[in-house]
């Protein structure tokens, strides 16, 4: 079993009491993003620009539906996430439902 952290938590809560409004809470793992935060981190030139990161976001945002509501999605699948194939195994789907 996967721990949530306690923003996920709080998404979560929050998609139950949203749903009857027919309002979706879609919580996105960005990947590993470039940006000021990253630099110097180990990785770094494995990271994304977020130009690149964008169109998938935006494609995977729009195609939610209330069927998602409450998950945890990474758009750009297991790229940037450092430990999913470790974790969840290899050949993992894009977008990727996070259970963490």
């Amino acid at each position: 079993m996967f721990r949530r952290t306690g923003a996920q938590m709080a998404g979560r809560l929050l998609s139950f009491d949203l749903k009857k409004e027919g309002v979706i809470v879609g919580m996105i793992h960005p990947g590993f993003l470039l940006s000021d935060m990253t630099d110097g981190m180990p990785g770094r030139d494995e990271a994304i620009e977020p130009s690149e990161a964008a169109p998938p976001f935006i494609d995977f945002v729009t195609s939610l539906t209330m069927a998602h509501t409450g998950e945890f999605w990474a758009p750009l699948g297991p790229k940037g996430i450092g430990n999913a194939e470790e974790v969840l195994g290899k050949n993992l789907p894009t977008p990727l439902e996070v259970p963490w």
